[in-house]
């Protein structure tokens, strides 16, 4: 009864090797594409940046508010202060 018992401790163990070093690899692979991904959005952004302002699209902008009574005031005041051409919004 034992050595059944040694058995399953030992596949178990192994199990949590193989668990241990999946989610290892796991979050190797997020830390990298995390990287590549922080790359791609550098270059995007830096190529919004020099965008002429005649460039921007037209936009509106619409504030869905459900019991925001807390933070609604902080979210108004801070629409005007957008970095986007005034002529656009």
């Amino acid at each position: 009864m034992s050595e059944i018992v040694t058995h399953l401790l030992g596949g178990l163990f192994v199990l949590s090797v193989i668990f241990i070093w999946f989610m290892i690899a796991y979050q190797l692979v997020l830390t990298v594409a995390g990287f590549f991904h922080q790359i791609h959005s550098e270059k995007e952004k830096a190529k919004i940046v020099r965008m002429a302002p005649a460039e921007y699209p037209t936009v509106c902008i619409l504030v869905p508010a459900h019991n925001e009574e807390k933070v609604i005031d902080k979210t108004l005041e801070a629409l005007p202060r957008l970095e986007y051409p005034k002529e656009k919004l």
